[in-house]
């Protein structure tokens, strides 16, 4: 029988159709065999460039390595791209370079470095480790902190800083604000001070010749025990300022107090609810309140005109301060601030005007070598204080350029560098105790590997803003030794 058109076309559409399968299943084949290369080829690839890491540690974060590398292959990702993102190189020095980063760079406790490590390097760490680490580079820093010369340090801001009941002693250079001493002790006796000054006169050949400090008795002593009560203390600035600025700040609540109370009870008087002798009690009392403060206030005003550079000159500020002794005493017992201050200011007056009476003494000195008559100095003295654009500056300024003529621009420089050397107070020392306190706040108790670590970092650290230009792009340790100076990293051995 012959077939019909139907079943012709029927049997033609079958043909093409398993035609057409055998075709994809041989492009499917090739494909799955392409597939295969290419796994293969960046597998080798893979190994390849493990292999060329002679000495690198490689490490998978996690599951399989066929996992990784199938799933990679599909995502068309790189043979770059799959060692970056699922191979760690875990070089020992820069681990190490990251723990000392995390813990002193960036103020990180040992916790925090840990899972710093974990998070970024996916490198687990243990705490003894870290400490290890940290042990062995405090060692550097030390023997560097060791190695520097201190027999240029003449001047020197000493206190301590407490932390977890544990005093921290620290010297600093305040010129240059350069770190010569910073120890953990238990105590702070004079027995200790002199222990650890001893040791850098010995060693490094600290020979202080004025320390500034407060009147802490231990500290006092150890200073005069080391250099053989040759070097003068002149007392801080600072703490005596503080204490009297407390007292007039609390004075001054007081008054206000006082002042709504009074209102209070005028308001009740005024609506015969309150007895006319309570009212008048009350307006006394409101009446002394505010005088007391109105005059604190003014002496206080008087003993930062006195205790400033520039203005007065010595003898005219140790008759202020006398005016002022004899004021508190009205006012001593009143407040506890103001009393401690009293009796600073009473036992300490002359010694705490000993920058005015060396500033003069180091005129005198620069008038001789320069051959400029003093009297120029001293007109600059009077003037630092005034405003630039008022008519007592520029009657000074007149006198001052009929007197100096030609040498007037390097009479002002040799000022300016007297004004640099003159110093009141151990604000370096505080300024180190705020830089130091966000870091031992996160200890429960500091340790000296972390404090030896914390010296030389504060000591490479470049200023990057100051009042004193000359100090901006350059280290304490540059700006002391007057050299160019490796960083932090660099003198651990990074």
């Amino acid at each position: 029988m012959q077939k019909t058109y139907k079943e012709t076309k029927k049997e033609e559409k079958k043909l093409t159709n398993t035609t057409q399968i055998k075709e994809k299943n041989e492009v499917n084949k090739c494909k799955c065999t392409e597939d295969k290369i290419k796994v293969l080829i960046n597998l080798i690839a893979v190994i390849l460039k493990l292999f060329i890491f002679n000495g690198i540690k490689a490490k998978l974060t996690s599951g399989k390595f066929e996992e990784y590398i199938e799933r990679s292959i599909l995502c068309n990702q790189t043979v770059n791209e799959i060692l970056n993102k699922y191979f760690i190189i875990k070089d020992e020095k820069q681990i190490e370079k990251t723990i000392i980063a995390c813990y002193i760079i960036c103020k990180g406790s040992l916790n925090d470095t840990q899972d710093f490590l974990k998070d970024i390097y996916n490198y687990n760490c243990s705490i003894g480790k870290i400490s290890n680490v940290i042990k062995k580079y405090s060692v550097k820093a030390r023997k560097f902190n060791e190695s520097i010369d201190l027999s240029n340090i003449k001047v020197g801001a000493n206190d301590e800083i407490f932390k977890a009941s544990k005093p921290v002693l620290v010297g600093v250079e305040p010129k240059s604000n350069y770190i010569y001493l910073m120890e953990l002790e238990e105590k702070r006796d004079g027995v200790t001070w002199w222990f650890h000054l001893e040791q850098k006169s010995k060693y490094q050949g600290l020979k202080l010749d004025k320390s500034i400090n407060d009147a802490g008795k231990g500290l006092n002593k150890g200073i005069n025990d080391s250099f053989d009560n040759k070097c003068k203390i002149q007392p801080d600035l600072f703490h005596c300022k503080r204490d009297f600025s407390r007292g007039v700040k609390s004075l001054e609540r007081k008054a206000y107090s006082k002042i709504e109370e009074e209102y209070k009870i005028q308001k009740k008087y005024l609506k015969n609810k309150c007895d006319r002798k309570i009212y008048r009690k009350i307006i006394n009392s409101t009446k002394i309140s505010i005088d007391n403060y109105d005059n604190c206030h003014k002496l206080f005003e008087l003993f930062d005109k006195c205790t400033k550079i520039g203005g007065y000159n010595y003898l005219e500020r140790k008759e202020k301060l006398n005016i002022i002794i004899l004021e508190l005493e009205k006012y001593k017992e009143i407040n506890s601030y103001i009393k401690k201050f009293y009796n600073f200011l009473e036992n300490n007056s002359e010694s705490l005007l000993m920058f005015v009476e060396e500033f003069y003494y180091r005129l005198q000195l620069i008038s001789l070598k320069e051959n400029i008559d003093p009297e120029v100095f001293k007109l600059m003295w009077k003037q630092y204080v005034l405003n630039k654009y008022s008519e007592k500056y520029n009657k000074i300024e007149i006198e001052i350029l009929n007197l100096i003529g030609n040498n007037y621009t390097k009479a002002r420089n040799l000022f300016n560098q007297l004004i640099e050397d003159t110093i009141r107070a151990s604000s370096s020392v505080e300024n180190i105790n705020s830089l130091l306190r966000p870091y031992l706040d996160l200890k429960k108790s500091p340790n000296q590997n972390f404090l030896n670590l914390m010296q030389l970092y504060f000591n490479t650290r470049k200023f990057k803003r100051s009042n004193l230009t000359f100090k901006i792009g350059y280290s304490p340790l540059e700006l002391y030794t007057k050299k160019d100076q490796l960083d932090f990293m660099e003198i651990l051995g990074f």
